[in-house]
């Protein structure tokens, strides 16, 4: 009953040999255009969905983090340690609850 299997499949091309033998004056090929221009349109779908969610994410934490330097560059009574500190602290809490996982 296991006759039927094929055991181990050895595949050894020689196109030299073919080559010899048939002597072809033009070797020519021909590739699918149709099917790389599906392939294009959806490389670039897939590029700006991906974009899409990337800036979703990073845009809010961007502006939110310049607006904080911002605000805090015109208060005078906290030193400069604090703001960075402050600064600092909040891009790690933003980092944290994202997950970028």
């Amino acid at each position: 009953m296991l006759l039927g299997f094929v055991n181990q499949w050895i595949s050894i091309g020689n196109y030299t040999l073919y080559y010899a033998q048939c002597q072809p004056e033009i070797c020519t090929y021909k590739i699918d255009t149709e099917l790389q221009a599906i392939t294009r349109v959806n490389l670039i779908i897939g590029l700006i969905g991906g974009l899409t969610v990337v800036l979703r994410f990073l845009v809010p934490s961007f502006i939110k983090i310049v607006y904080l330097i911002y605000h805090l560059g015109y208060q005078q009574r906290r030193d400069i340690r604090l703001r960075w500190r402050m600064i600092i602290t909040y891009i790690r809490d933003k980092l944290y609850l994202m997950n970028g996982y």
